[in-house]
């Protein structure tokens, strides 16, 4: 899933800022689950944890648990933050990416787990 979600943003002419902030937006999402689902409220479903409510909206369960789909959907949703793929630095990527892609409650202390798996990421590529 790893893989396929950085070839995917690659794809999507996003950098390698861009990319590991979406990995780790997913591992931090769905420990790179495709069939990880959220429990109510949240109604989020796969690799992203899109919810039926929001970028999923019109989708199945089944079409949200597909990766490809997933990784599409949040695609879409980071190509309308133009701060996305202008960000420099890995930091911003995270913070964008969480901000006004993935948008969870506690936005600060999100970045910030984000953001140390996306460093860690960095280190291991």
């Amino acid at each position: 899933m790893a893989n396929m979600i950085v070839s995917k943003f690659a794809d999507a002419g996003f950098g390698q800022n861009q990319q590991l902030a979406a990995l780790a937006n997913a591992i931090a999402e769905s420990a790179l689950d495709p069939a990880a689902r959220a429990n109510p409220p949240d109604d989020g479903v796969g690799l992203f944890q899109i919810s039926r409510r929001a970028l999923g909206s019109g989708h199945t369960v089944q079409e949200l648990e597909d990766p490809a789909t997933n990784i599409s959907l949040a695609i879409e949703a980071a190509k309308k933050a133009s701060d996305f793929a202008a960000a420099a630095t890995l930091q911003d990527a995270v913070a964008v990416f969480v901000r006004k892609v993935m948008r969870p409650a506690d936005v600060a202390g999100q970045v910030a787990r984000r953001l140390k798996i996306a460093e860690s990421l960095q280190t291991s590529a």
